[in-house]
């Protein structure tokens, strides 16, 4: 009850503070691309989830950046949640982010987004920071409970203002697994972006992103924080059949960018399989980005032997490393060098128009 009266006091607050802009974009008519999105016939190549599946540092090199170089960035995950255990015996710390300034494991691959930033290998990526808050943490964000990790959160922002952050709060937040409170989960949202805008940080925009494509619009419209608060939208992608257009039609009504924040070819042995499965999930993947590019700025993909991580064995994701596939990999380097998809660092920041140099 004291909590519940908490989120409703803050949200009072809060939402009179919903008037600050962060969004770059009149979107009226197209006339502006929100903030760093590319300009039309480009689309940003993103690589996770975890600091082996990504490689570039000396202690993790054997990783798709070691093989295909550096794409335009790294997808990392974050936890706002303190003193808990997974189902799969993964704990969180007390008092610190998870996944931020150390190396932690969740039963997963090792997650240390600093140790990527102080690689030189991987500098001046764009890096798309994916903030989880579920076991029923979101409530905790709203009410206060986790300031200090929002403000752990905004010294790491500011100590890399030299670098673009695309930040996804509460991803995937209607999966069934998340569970989260609308109210709860839109007052957390402004919690945090409006701690980051405190402190004048301009190397952020943020991501509202659902899992799946044929999400309904009121589900969209239950967690919307406000046009204020949003500058793109996204989904994951995994298995490649048909869907529905529901999130491509939401994200052109509101004329913002897409992001397919999280993709792999759940289910398939990349190690065991080439040709069949670049018909059946690959081609599917590129010809569904390629038809919807006019929406579509961002893609991510998972390069990760999911069946060598504990939370991952034996449900069905399997082994999505492209490395280990010599057709794929010969694929997948010739689709990457097209003219669409920005697969390398050089140039990246004059073309979603980010000056690190910028007070």
């Amino acid at each position: 009850m004291i909590r519940k009266f908490l989120i409703l006091c803050c949200c009072a607050f809060v939402a009179a503070a919903a008037s600050v802009s962060g969004n770059e974009t009149a979107r009226a008519g197209q006339s502006k691309l929100a903030k760093f999105e590319p300009p039309e016939g480009k689309v940003l190549v993103f690589v996770g989830q975890d600091n082996e599946s990504v490689g570039g540092t000396d202690k993790w090199s054997d990783g798709y950046v070691d093989h295909f170089g550096v794409p335009a960035g790294i997808t990392h995950y974050v936890y706002f949640t303190e003193g808990k255990e997974n189902p799969f015996g993964g704990k969180f710390d007390i008092g610190s982010v998870d996944g931020l300034n150390s190396e932690t494991r969740w039963a997963a691959g090792p997650m240390c987004l600093r140790c990527y930033l102080e690689s030189e290998q991987l500098e001046n990526t764009v890096i798309h920071l994916s903030i989880s808050m579920e076991h029923d943490d979101e409530s905790s964000v709203a009410a206060g409970d986790y300031d200090h990790n929002i403000e752990e959160l905004v010294a790491f922002i500011r100590e890399f203002d030299h670098l673009p952050f695309l930040i996804r709060i509460g991803y995937e937040f209607d999966g069934a697994w998340n569970s989260y409170e609308p109210e709860a989960f839109k007052i957390a949202w402004w919690r945090i972006v409006d701690s980051l805008r405190a402190e004048g940080l301009d190397n952020f925009a943020t991501v509202l992103a659902t899992y799946r494509l044929d999400i309904p619009d009121e589900l969209w419209e239950d967690y919307w924080p406000g046009d204020d608060y949003v500058d793109w939208l996204g989904y994951s992608y995994w298995d490649g059949g048909t869907y529905s257009d529901n999130a491509l039609d939401f994200a052109r009504a509101k004329g913002m960018p897409i992001f397919i924040a999280e993709s792999t070819p759940r289910g398939h042995q990349l190690d065991q399989s080439s040709q069949q499965i670049w018909e059946e999930w690959f081609r599917r993947y590129f010809r569904h980005i390629e038809e919807n590019k006019d929406v579509i700025k961002g893609i991510s993909y998972i390069n990760a032997d999911w069946d060598a991580q504990p939370m991952w064995k034996g449900r069905g994701w399997g082994n999505t490393r492209i490395q280990d596939n010599e057709y794929l990999a010969s694929r997948w380097s010739e689709t990457m060098a097209r003219d669409l998809y920005v697969h390398d660092v050089a140039g990246t920041y004059d073309l979603i128009r980010f000056n690190p140099e910028a007070p």
